[in-house]
């Protein structure tokens, strides 16, 4: 049985004579790339009287678009979701097979679908040493993908949820919360434990320093390893070996 969880989120501004306003676009629908199943959703915008245009960004995400053509004294957004935390395997994914070893190219035309996201800025002082010592670990060219993966994220482990005394899942929520081209994250929980340390991650602040760091490992492998393929549905139960 899993767990369904209303959301309502309300943005209220008041002025004291009435205004202009300007056209505001507002990011607050699910992606329909998203997992989470969303039962139910509404986006209440005050006034009443305007104009609304749906659009997607060059990402999928959703982008509503509204148009105020009379001076108003407030200016009010409601959303209310409801979603279903359902579990998801993390497992459900598999490597192309040009991809199983790290590193590697990826196929012309996927490579410039990619470009946008796969530029490097120069590595600064923090990131080379870190590669330095990364690479120290016993990290060699030619290994396992999902080896270096697993390698990657318990150095996160190590070097920034270990010394907070927390699990890496809410390091993990707290940076991400902390984009600023990031508003709300959907996640998943199976018991009322995993809500309470969901919600802890939701709460955590990250210094500035954590934040570099975290950049930093990250930053190791931008441009290299950016993404798996599509995911698909499960074909083996739970546990077993995705082939």
């Amino acid at each position: 049985m899993t767990i369904r969880v209303a959301l309502h989120h309300r943005t209220r501004y008041a002025f004291d004579r009435p205004v202009s306003l300007s056209p505001h676009e507002i990011r607050l629908r699910p992606a329909p790339h998203c997992r989470t199943p969303i039962h139910s959703y509404s986006l209440r915008v005050a006034p009443e009287k305007h104009f609304v245009n749906w659009q997607q960004d060059a990402y999928g995400n959703y982008i509503a678009r509204f148009v105020f053509p009379e001076k108003a004294r407030a200016l009010e957004i409601a959303v209310d979701l409801v979603a279903d935390m359902t579990v998801i395997n993390p497992f459900d994914f598999f490597v192309e097979h040009w991809a199983e070893h790290f590193p590697f190219d990826y196929p012309p035309q996927l490579a410039a679908e990619l470009a946008p996201y796969l530029e490097r800025e120069p590595a600064g002082p923090l990131l080379s040493d870190w590669l330095g010592d990364f690479g120290k670990g016993g990290v060699k060219p030619g290994g396992n993908t999902v080896d270096f993966l697993v390698s990657l994220n318990e150095r996160l482990r190590r070097e920034v949820a270990e010394p907070r005394g927390v699990p890496v899942s809410q390091i993990a929520l707290a940076w991400v919360l902390g984009q600023p081209a990031i508003s709300t994250a959907l996640v998943g929980a199976r018991t009322p434990a995993e809500v309470d340390a969901n919600d802890a991650g939701a709460e955590l602040d990250l210094s500035a320093d954590e934040r570099a760091r975290i950049d930093a490992i990250l930053a190791g492998v931008a441009g290299r390893v950016r993404e798996f393929t599509p995911l698909r549905p499960a074909m083996e139960p739970w546990g077993e070996e995705i082939r």
